[in-house]
């Protein structure tokens, strides 16, 4: 638990530099092309208050992110595999996955158990085995059963 809670606060910590960093580079390009405004240097001040909170908050096993993490997978233009970082579940526990439903519509995606891992608390759903559904927004849950959610799968096709 303890080296989950520091490699988390590392990853958001390293993020939030980074993010600082970019937006720092792109501000003072602005600022020196007199385009910088005053909506962007709010929406830059709201945005790494965030992410700041957000790593400090990573200490803690709590978290200013949503509870259940979202998986966004966009079949038509990128990877049909992904990860996310999740609450691991304690004991060793299998994933399983629902079917994805289209969100409006009356497609659905079959999943198999085989298309989620769980290595530690990194969550990997790999869809690349299904054949080419329905062009459409599915969305999907994985989670243990009974009935511990591990994060949400929204899929673009």
């Amino acid at each position: 638990m303890i080296l989950a809670m520091l490699r988390r606060t590392t990853e958001r910590t390293a993020a939030f530099l980074l993010s600082a960093e970019t937006r720092w580079r792109a501000a003072a390009a602005a600022a020196a092309s007199n385009t910088y405004t005053g909506d962007q240097f709010a929406s830059d001040v709201a945005a790494l208050w965030n992410e700041g909170m957000e790593a400090w908050w990573s200490a803690m096993p709590l978290t200013g992110s949503p509870v259940v993490p979202t998986l966004f997978l966009n079949l038509t233009t990128g990877p049909s595999r992904d990860s996310v970082f999740v609450i691991p579940p304690t004991g060793t526990a299998t994933p399983s996955i629902t079917s994805l439903f289209a969100l409006g519509g009356t497609a659905s995606i079959s999943t198999t158990a085989g298309m989620v891992t769980l290595d530690g608390e990194e969550l990997t759903v790999d869809l690349s085995s299904i054949p080419a559904p329905t062009a459409g927004l599915y969305q999907g849950m994985v989670y243990i059963a009974p009935n511990q959610p591990l994060a949400i799968v929204v899929v673009q096709a």
